[in-house]
């Protein structure tokens, strides 16, 4: 799959590339949303920039915080019911910092309302 990426500290145009990366597999109790939307925020910005450098683990990260669409595989012990579920995650979603690329807490991944 294709997503921004950068793997070392720096401005935007200096270090963000589209790269090719692998779709990873949830791990246990982790959602893998396929994303409609992401969002890049204040954090990511800092992130990027090296204002957050214990966060840059080996990259490429992807930045984004937040996002919303529909779960697409889930890791073990996440019920099959989910399969399908549209909603939408905030910052602290990751289970961890490793430039997950979609991969959620199935817990913290919230369903949307109908009418949304």
């Amino acid at each position: 799959m294709k997503a921004v990426t950068f793997s070392q500290f720096g401005a935007a145009n200096e270090v963000l590339t589209v790269s090719n990366v692998a779709t990873p597999d949830p791990k246990p109790g982790e959602v893998l949303v396929r994303l409609a939307v992401s969002a890049v925020n204040p954090f990511d910005v800092k992130k990027r920039a090296g204002a957050l450098p214990d966060l840059l683990v080996n990259g490429p990260v992807t930045p984004h915080s937040d996002g919303a669409g529909v779960i697409g595989a889930i890791g073990e012990g996440v019920t099959e019911d989910r399969l399908g579920e549209r909603g939408f995650y905030l910052p602290g979603a990751a289970c961890a910092i490793d430039g997950n690329r979609g991969r959620i807490c199935g817990d913290l991944f919230t369903t949307c309302p109908q009418s949304v």
